[in-house]
């Protein structure tokens, strides 16, 4: 509740509500340490009753962070919500559906607005593998249900999508890539990547050593730079403290070791959220883990102890249930296959 009332509330806010503190003890001056927020866009512009709204980012200090934590609670929220409605549709007007619907739709709008892509492609990941798993376990073909809901969700995106361009230029940017479009930065990511796979062919089998990434990195770009003047300043401007992808950042710095026992970490915790034998009808909260995989492909969420944390609790927390319950069937099963007393 926090994360979404947090997140809604930095929506309308000009200031970032992690810095209002220091804001106040500064009489609200701004600087490269305490900056606006990034507007998107303006309801009602050129009327005395205009409202700004702004890239939401709840307590955190990047979007990219609060993106990472909104993934974590997706495809709870949407199992919680999709999964009674698909049993019985007349589950939805029950009165305990209220908060569930209300926070599900506030979460939608500020993934929407956030527009961190790399948390978009693992909450839908994750998504996808918690629906499977209901619709073979519990839904069979009672999932045609969900058939009109998202022919009006796609509806609804393609005219938001549509109209865009009427509420700010970068608002009309952040829909767009969401379609595919590229984003004024995605050449940053491509640029370290390059500068990354000179880093794994240079140090092959050990990296580079844990804290020495950005280091090698500065020192390729000057290399790379004076073989190719006209990437100077793009590859000078781009964020160079990691490899904007978990699996190619640990093979430059551990070598095949490292980011081999990190797929072989995601490849067991696969392998036990997605096991049937401890899936129940509310099993909505083991899905999310799922979507770290699939977001770090394209950002370093393992670098960002905002995410990673939080990532760490929710894990241990799942699988303890998972394990907890596996436990209790096996014992039930065990008592059963004894027989009565004598």
């Amino acid at each position: 509740i926090l994360l979404l009332v947090t997140g809604f509330a930095s929506i309308w806010s000009r200031y970032r509500l992690s810095k209002i503190p220091e804001l106040i003890a500064n009489d609200w001056q701004v600087g490269p340490d305490v900056r606006y927020q990034h507007h998107l866009g303006t309801f009602f512009a050129g009327t005395p009753y205009q409202v700004h709204f702004y890239m939401p980012i709840g307590l955190m200090n990047t979007h990219l962070t609060y993106a990472g934590l909104l993934m974590l609670a997706f495809p709870y929220l949407l199992l919680r919500v999709v999964d009674p409605f698909v049993r019985a549709p007349r589950a939805l007007l029950k009165p305990n559906m209220i908060v569930p619907l209300l926070s599900l739709a506030v979460l939608l709008i500020l993934m929407v607005l956030n527009n961190g892509r790399s948390a978009l492609l693992g909450m839908g990941v994750a998504a996808l593998v918690g629906m499977y798993f209901f619709i073979r376990h519990y839904w069979k073909w009672k999932v045609v249900r969900l058939l009109p809901i998202l022919g009006v969700a796609l509806l609804s995106f393609g005219v938001l999508v549509h109209f865009s361009d009427s509420m700010h230029y970068r608002f009309a940017r952040i829909m767009n890539a969401l379609t595919g479009e590229s984003k004024h930065t995605d050449h940053q990511r491509t640029l370290v990547w390059n500068g990354t796979f000179e880093l794994i062919q240079a140090h092959p089998f050990i990296g580079v050593g844990a804290g020495n990434f950005e280091k090698n990195i500065i020192q390729h770009v000057g290399t790379f730079g004076q073989e190719h003047p006209r990437l100077w300043i793009p590859y000078a401007l781009a964020q160079r403290g990691h490899a904007h992808s978990d699996i190619f950042h640990l093979f430059a710095i551990g070598g095949p070791l490292s980011a081999g026992f990190y797929l072989l970490f995601f490849g067991l915790l696969m392998y036990h959220l997605t096991d049937a034998g401890g899936l129940n009808r509310n099993g909505y909260l083991r899905w999310a883990p799922i979507g770290m995989l699939f977001a770090g492909l394209l950002q370093c969420y393992f670098q960002d102890d905002e995410v990673l944390l939080p990532f760490w609790i929710y894990t241990g927390l799942i699988l303890g249930g998972i394990r907890n319950h596996t436990s209790a069937s096996e014992t039930m099963n065990d008592k059963s296959d004894m027989g009565p007393a004598d």
